[in-house]
């Protein structure tokens, strides 16, 4: 039985959209879409028999957007519509799906920054501080317990949200 996974992929060519090439475009959709539509399909057939929940990670450009980053944003934006499209299409058969949006980070793909950026980045927050991974983790323990939430976007940092 498969009770619960969890897609979190993590890649990015960043660009302006004049200098996105076409097979960079294809290979971040790729980490981050559909492979999202891959493991959706792969796990709903065993979860169809006894309930279950998705979760998926996007990032919280999915709703604001950023610059230089076109293609990553539109993958993790296209993740919050098919999760969101999969929780009607299966809620009624026990099937709980969620995304998370974690805001800035530390990570390898943000590693180039310098401290002045990291600052920048750090002063657009209601709280002095950025995202905390822990805090992430322990919210996707909490979600992948529960048995009535499902359709939702959590926004896991401190800055207001964009259009969601």
């Amino acid at each position: 039985s498969i009770d619960c996974v969890i897609h979190n992929a993590g890649s990015t060519r960043n660009a302006r959209l004049i200098n996105v090439e076409e097979t960079d475009w294809d290979a971040t959709l790729a980490v981050h879409l559909k492979a999202a539509f891959l493991i959706a399909k792969a796990c709903l057939k065993p979860m169809l028999r006894q309930g279950g929940h998705l979760i998926f990670i996007s990032s919280v450009v999915a709703t604001t957007g950023n610059a230089g980053q076109v293609s990553y944003a539109s993958a993790k934006a296209g993740v919050v519509g098919l999760a969101r499209s999969l929780a009607r299409e299966y809620g009624a058969k026990n099937i709980r799906v969620n995304v998370l949006c974690p805001g800035f980070h530390k990570t390898k793909l943000s590693g180039n920054l310098t401290p002045e950026a990291e600052e920048a980045i750090r002063q657009k927050h209601l709280l002095p501080q950025t995202t905390n991974l822990g805090e992430v983790e322990r919210f996707a323990l909490w979600l992948a317990g529960t048995q009535t939430i499902s359709g939702q976007v959590f926004n896991l940092d401190s800055r207001i949200p964009g259009w969601l």
